[in-house]
């Protein structure tokens, strides 16, 4: 209940289309409740013969007809908008969120899973905002006047038609508590499975390298079959519920019809009334065999609203409005340690890198290299000691304002579908073309850029898939070149490109950024040789520091990782 209070919350800015859509609903259950009693007068009417009161009659109801007609239409226009205006601010609301939340959020969720909140959660609240809100605020009105008008023509016979109908109603509820629970486990099953397709055609290639489409194809059967053979649940119970309720229903007016006839014999109820009654009975019931169907799309809206609320209430990151103000570039780490998931990442590290030295940090795989970037990025903070860049302790300072001022080439680069030229502005969309190709120069982007088929407005396609390796790589070295950052990560930046390419990549990077605090982070040594310091990690802590020569002589950690190399 709580949940749908909460959705229902989104409704509130729409309280003048509300208004409207509740006085056409308003209009239209009068209507409704108001046609079988036309019928009546119109039975009860033609024993006396009297065309001009039967005409009267005719003209009323189909006034009635067309007022009807045109409330009905209002109330369906006023609240699709409405529902389509929350959806659409439901839908900007999770995508504003998700931007907003930690890497480490995104790093344990599945993408596929997230997307199927976005597309098929939401879906669901559509309908349900839609269509089903209306029956379910509608209903009501009609209940209640068509039981009103009952209870004025014979209450009797009134009474015994409630004394049935709640066999009708418990036969509902008990299905609607079966219902949610498959409904919830229906969309579990239908975020899993859009969630592992996700994941396989994402990493298409290696499933073909290792020739392992038939194991995939088996994973994805069984993720279906399950997904069927809970869909199909709820498929049987909603056959299963509507005919039980129907007869449970029709039952129930072969009761009254029997009780209602002895009436008419007796003298107590005329034929138009009966026939009233009849009526209202069917107006009546059809409120509560929608019922059941509203029920299960409230509790798939209720189990799609707590999926959404689920990300909805995870808490963004730090939005801290004390812009850090970096002019030097100068990072000062002090006593970190830093833990993921309890697990210790990181142990006391202290390293001070100067404005406009060249650092390489560099280690075994799993020593912490990538971590310690994540943290003066302010992806994660740390659990001991602190991160101070030009004196300033980036914890308390905006993120925002934090990333801005650092231009960072990630391990795995990520394009974007679009053209070259967009790629390499993606961070900075208001550079002009000189600029974008000053900043492919730099990165040594600039030649193959003039052998693709448009140049700069080459279509890179989605994640860059129409690029080499090397390529993407250059293009998002550029990308993190052309913002002038007061501090340049290079995660990996060159793995894909070949040493003679990274020798002149290297050395035009080292001019454009001559002034500017530069971090490499490095498997192949042979790029981090002309370093001013190399930093190297072992096992979370840093294990020795020094140039090149110096860390030689040490005979330690480093030697062993060069001649390995």
């Amino acid at each position: 209940m709580k949940t749908l209070l909460r959705l229902l919350k989104y409704i509130l800015p729409f309280k003048k289309h509300l208004l409207g859509a509740s006085g056409c609903m308003l209009i239209y259950s009068t209507c409704t409740v108001a046609m079988p009693w036309m019928m009546k007068q119109l039975i009860d009417t033609l024993p006396g013969k009297e065309p001009d009161k039967i005409n009267l009659i005719l003209l009323s109801t189909f006034g009635i007809a067309l007022i009807l007609g045109l409330a009905r239409y209002g109330q369906a226009m006023l609240l699709s908008f409405i529902g389509q205006r929350v959806i659409f601010n439901l839908r900007s609301r999770i995508f504003d969120h998700l931007l907003g939340l930690s890497i480490s959020f995104h790093k344990e969720k599945k993408k596929g899973e997230i997307i199927s909140r976005i597309t098929n959660d939401v879906l669901i609240l559509q309908n349900f905002f839609s269509e089903e809100i209306l029956s379910i605020i509608k209903n009501p009105f009609i209940v209640i006047g068509s039981i009103s008008v009952l209870l004025y023509i014979h209450w009797k016979l009134t009474l015994l038609t409630l004394v049935l109908a709640p066999l009708a109603v418990f036969a509902i509820i008990r299905f609607g508590r079966r219902m949610r629970g498959i409904a919830l486990s229906t969309q579990q099953r239908m975020a899993g499975l859009l969630g592992m397709t996700t994941e396989i055609l994402h990493n298409i290639m290696t499933v073909k390298v290792f020739t392992k489409e038939n194991y995939e194809k088996e994973r994805f059967a069984f993720k279906n079959q399950d997904y069927f053979k809970f869909s199909f649940k709820g498929i049987k119970l909603i056959s299963l519920s509507g005919p039980l309720v129907e007869f449970l229903g029709t039952m129930g007016i072969v009761i009254v019809c029997g009780y209602g006839a002895h009436q008419v014999i007796e003298g107590s109820l005329t034929t138009g009334k009966l026939v009233a009654f009849l009526f209202y009975i069917g107006v009546i019931s059809s409120p509560l065999k929608s019922l059941t169907n509203a029920n299960l799309l409230i509790q798939q809206a209720i189990s799609a609203g707590n999926h959404i609320f689920e990300i909805l209430d995870v808490e963004e990151e730090e939005r801290v409005n004390n812009p850090i103000k970096i002019k030097k570039g100068e990072i000062q780490i002090e006593n970190l340690s830093f833990s993921y998931r309890k697990k210790p990442v990181l142990s006391n590290i202290n390293l001070k890198i100067e404005n406009g030295e060249r650092v390489a940090i560099v280690g075994p795989s799993g020593a912490g290299k990538s971590t310690l970037i994540n943290l003066i990025l302010g992806f994660y903070h740390p659990d001991v000691g602190r991160i101070l860049i030009d004196g300033q302790d980036i914890k308390g300072c905006s993120l925002l304002s934090l990333r801005q001022s650092i231009g960072v080439v990630p391990q795995e680069v990520a394009l974007f579908s679009g053209t070259v030229s967009e790629n390499i502005a993606y961070g900075a969309p208001n550079y002009s073309t000189k600029e974008i190709e000053k900043a492919a120069v730099s990165s040594c982007a600039d030649e193959f850029i003039a052998e693709l088929s448009d140049g700069y407005q080459t279509e890179v396609g989605e994640h860059g898939a129409r690029l080499s390796g090397g390529q993407r790589q250059r293009i998002a070295i550029a990308r993190a070149i052309i913002i002038n950052p007061k501090i340049l990560i290079l995660d990996e930046a060159t793995s894909h490109v070949d040493q003679e390419s990274e020798k002149l990549l290297r050395e035009s990077i080292t001019v454009v950024m001559r002034n500017q605090t530069t971090i490499i982070v490095a498997h192949r040594l042979s790029s981090i040789l002309s370093c001013d310091r190399i930093v190297v990690m072992n096992r979370g802590e840093i294990a020795e520091i020094g140039t090149h020569l110096e860390l030689i002589k040490k005979n330690g950690v480093y030697k062993r990782l060069y001649e390995s190399g």
